[in-house]
């Protein structure tokens, strides 16, 4: 019996001296913050105005003057109380992207033009964050041709909190490819660095993590596949333009082969390109939440460094 309870406390002991070496990191990592002046603050949201109006009760009543041989004026009408309005924070906006347009038809393969089919889902992406209350915006809602720096552009503008990119992809010529994978930025264009400090408050000169919008590509990759059933080809690190010059978390999601048979009959179907596109929404407001949580997730602070040039890839998928 004494040797059980010799064992309970050295367990417990080592467990307590865990959750203080953990809370002392976490400390140290704060106070390195503060004595640094600095704080990453983001913007948070909230997607329902809240019910918080508080009503300020009437004063009471005033005792009774006393009598006078001149008449009493009349008293001033009663005053309905002030009322606090409710704080009310914008919903978070979306931007959505369908690859492609215009003249740039993208790639063709089995019956499938990418440019069309990438509207399709993106419309139906944007129709589902807008029923889960989310504000949005579309690069494109027609054959509209829209060069790839404008995209950027476009959603960094209008201050967007999320950019989306929807495109199909090919395996140059093999059939045997398919399935879906979700791309990211590993660091973006140094003007969108410098933006996202001046919008965090941040010196020039510090360092910041920002892992974001890999979060984000984990999250809606797990999603979509999961809700259409097709094969997880993973995320992936690639500069594209239009999620390399965003400020905000972007991916860029390719969302089947056209050039495998299957699945190129398979986004033919109403259906499927529904599944496809509820999976990317439902990623997208699983990582809105998680951030609604906690505005900051997935920003960190490093030691200053030197800038790298960019290394933009100029085209896109």
């Amino acid at each position: 019996m004494n040797r059980f309870l010799s064992s309970a406390f050295r367990s417990a002991a080592m467990l307590l001296a865990l959750g203080l070496a953990f809370g002392a990191l976490f400390w140290l990592n704060h106070l390195q913050a503060k004595m640094a002046g600095e704080e990453i603050v983001m913007k948070g949201w909230r997607w329902k105005a809240p019910v918080t109006a508080k009503v300020i009760p009437h004063a009471p009543p005033a005792k009774p003057e006393a009598k006078s041989a001149a008449p009493l004026s009349p008293a001033p009408p009663s005053v309905p109380p002030p009322v606090e309005e409710p704080l009310v924070e914008s919903p978070p906006l979306v931007f959505v992207d369908a690859g492609h347009g215009g003249m740039d038809g993208g790639a063709v393969a089995h019956g499938i033009t990418e440019k069309n089919t990438a509207l399709d889902l993106a419309k139906r992406v944007a129709k589902l964050l807008e029923e889960a209350g989310v504000t949005v915006k579309m690069t494109r809602e027609d054959d509209t041709f829209i060069a790839l720096e404008e995209r950027a552009n476009m959603a960094n503008r209008a201050g967007a909190d999320l950019f989306i990119s929807i495109h199909l992809n090919t395996s140059g010529g093999e059939d045997d490819a398919r399935g879906i994978e979700t791309y990211y930025a590993p660091q973006k264009a140094l003007s969108a660095r410098l933006a996202l400090r001046e919008l965090i408050k941040m010196n020039v000169g510090s360092g910041i993590l920002d892992s974001r919008s890999e979060r984000l590509a984990e999250t809606v990759q797990r999603f979509v596949c999961r809700k259409s059933g097709a094969q997880n080809r993973g995320v992936k690190e690639r500069n594209y333009a239009v999620v390399y010059r965003t400020v905000c978390p972007s991916i860029l999601v390719e969302c089947g082969f056209i050039t495998h048979s299957g699945e190129a009959e398979n986004l033919k179907t109403t259906s499927h390109r529904e599944k496809v596109a509820q999976g990317v929404a439902d990623g997208v407001v699983a990582f809105l939440r998680a951030q609604e949580a906690d505005p900051s997730r997935g920003l960190k602070f490093k030691a200053p460094v030197t800038e790298t040039p960019d290394q933009e890839l100029l085209t896109g998928p």
